[in-house]
């Protein structure tokens, strides 16, 4: 169990894309960290096989050392959001608009993923 309560991110991850769906240049360089940083739980999400490790190491710096957790997600069946979680410090959330953007790596809609 974790010391403090974490955050639950509730992202629109297309608010980080330009109109060519894209990551603007413009994009200051904390919230681009923070859309990489999802963007790749998309990628993981949509590209490994189900009930396989994301592989991605949770962000948060609970007391100012890194989390050793790794992230877990899965597409929510009733609102395809994504939801992510590390198990570790709890630090959560929910990802929307992700399809058809450049993180989505589908190869099918009814290939079984996270």
């Amino acid at each position: 169990m974790a010391d403090t309560m974490a955050d639950t991110w509730v992202t629109d991850i297309t608010h980080y894309l330009d109109e060519d769906g894209r990551l603007p240049d413009s994009l200051p360089v904390q919230a681009r960290r923070l859309a990489e940083y999802l963007g790749s739980i998309v990628v993981a999400v949509t590209s490994v096989p189900l009930d396989d490790p994301l592989g991605i190491r949770c962000r948060r710096r609970p007391g100012r050392k890194p989390c050793r957790g790794d992230v877990a997600a899965y597409i929510v069946d009733d609102s395809s959001a994504i939801r992510w979680i590390c198990p570790a410090c709890e630090d959560n959330g929910f990802i929307s608009g992700w399809s058809d953007t450049i993180w989505d790596c589908r190869a099918s809609e009814d290939a079984p993923r996270h």
